[in-house]
């Protein structure tokens, strides 16, 4: 059976992600909610992966490099600036192909999570690759540099919404965690 792949993005009303290689809010919920989900397993033998371009991984705050218990896979096409630990692909498709024939990555993975930046995103949700994509979406508006496709997301016919937590406040912000899931029956990449 193939790995999995799963979305994980924070975006405000507007599709907005970052700025300037920054979150531009602080929302410690929604940041436990990204490790609890990206790090959880349910087979203890396995572990996840993070999916992300060369920009996220070099967002990243050092004392977080690579992401602890994940296998940390980076798209870009200078593998040569990222430490060995990190898993490199030049491009999305060759990442998928390899995490879906590599017997070795079968046997360690459990899910994969796109985690960012922008084109990445775009990508994924073009090609109707990720199963589910899990949304905070922040209620208010940023000034951005970077985008999710949120528009394009809630207008898809090929994913719907299946679960909304109720609003949450911190920092004097309001947001809820989304999930949505491609429909049964479409073919994956």
């Amino acid at each position: 059976m193939p790995i999995p792949f799963y979305l994980i993005v924070a975006a405000d009303v507007k599709g907005c992600i970052g700025k300037n290689g920054k979150i531009p809010w602080h929302l410690s919920e929604d940041l436990a909610y990204f490790k609890r989900l990206t790090s959880t397993t349910k087979n203890s033998a396995k572990r996840n992966a993070v999916m992300m371009g060369r920009k996220t991984w070099e967002s990243l705050p050092g004392q977080f490099k690579p992401l602890s218990h994940r296998l940390n896979i980076v798209i870009t096409r200078t593998p040569e600036i990222l430490p060995a630990e990190v898993d490199t692909f030049p491009s999305l498709s060759e990442a998928v192909s390899a995490l879906h024939a590599d017997a070795s990555y079968q046997s360690q993975i459990e899910s994969v999570f796109i985690i960012g930046g922008g084109r990445l995103y775009e990508e994924a949700m073009r090609i109707g690759l990720p199963e589910k994509i899990f949304l905070t979406l922040v209620k208010a508006v940023f000034d951005c540099d970077t985008f999710f496709p949120l528009d394009s997301l809630e207008k898809d016919p090929r994913y719907h919404s299946i679960d909304e937590s109720a609003l949450q406040t911190e920092n004097g912000l309001s947001f809820t965690f989304r999930t949505y899931q491609l429909k049964e029956g479409l073919n994956l990449p």
